[in-house]
C-alpha cells in the first residue's frame, strides 16, 4: 500500500487497529514528507510515551510491594508494644503465655506484609520486563519500516 501511494487506506487500517504500532504508522503516513530522521524522532517520541503509559499500569503493583512490608512492620511493632504492655501490667516475664498472643499477632502482621509484597514485586518486574521487550520489538519494527519506506535516507537511527 505504501509503494502504491494508498496513504488514506493505510490510515484507515491504522484507525481500526488502535495499537501503538498503528498510531506510529499513522503519524509516519501523515508526515511522510518531513524526512526519515524527523519521522524516526516522531516515532520514537510516540513509542516512548506509550511505553511510559504501559509501565504506569503496573505501578500499583510496585506501590503494594513497597507498602506491604511497611504495614507488616507496623503490625509487628504494634504487637511488640502490646507484648511489653502485657509484661508491664503483669509485672513479671516469668509466664511466656502472657507474651505468646502479642508476639503471634506481630508475626502474623509480618507474614501478611510479606505475603502481599513478594508476589506484588514479582508481578511488577514481570510486567515491566515484558513491557521493555515489547518496546524493543516496537523499535525494531519501526526502524525496519522506515528503512524500507525511505531506502534513500543516509541513516535511520533507533
Amino acid at each position: 500500500m505504501w509503494r502504491q501511494g494508498k496513504f488514506p487506506e493505510i490510515e484507515a487500517l491504522c484507525r481500526k487497529s488502535g495499537s501503538v504500532l498503528s498510531r506510529i504508522i499513522m503519524q509516519i503516513v501523515k508526515r511522510r514528507n518531513e524526512g526519515s530522521e524527523r519521522l524516526h524522532a516522531i516515532a520514537g517520541d510516540i513509542g516512548a510515551r506509550e511505553m511510559r503509559l504501559q509501565l504506569q499500569k503496573a505501578y500499583p503493583l510496585a506501590i503494594a510491594a513497597t507498602l506491604a512490608p511497611l504495614l507488616g512492620l507496623l503490625g509487628t511493632v504494634s504487637g511488640m508494644i502490646d507484648a511489653f504492655n502485657t509484661v508491664a501490667t503483669a509485672g513479671s516475664v516469668g509466664n511466656p503465655a502472657l507474651l505468646a498472643d502479642s508476639i503471634s499477632k506481630a508475626m502474623i502482621a509480618t507474614g501478611g506484609g510479606l505475603i502481599v509484597a513478594i508476589p506484588s514485586l514479582a508481578s511488577y518486574h514481570y510486567f515491566k520486563g515484558h513491557t521493555m521487550i515489547y518496546a524493543v520489538q516496537l523499535e525494531e519494527t519501526v526502524t525496519d519500516l522506515l528503512c524500507s519506506w525511505f531506502p534513500n535516507s543516509k541513516e535511520v537511527k533507533p
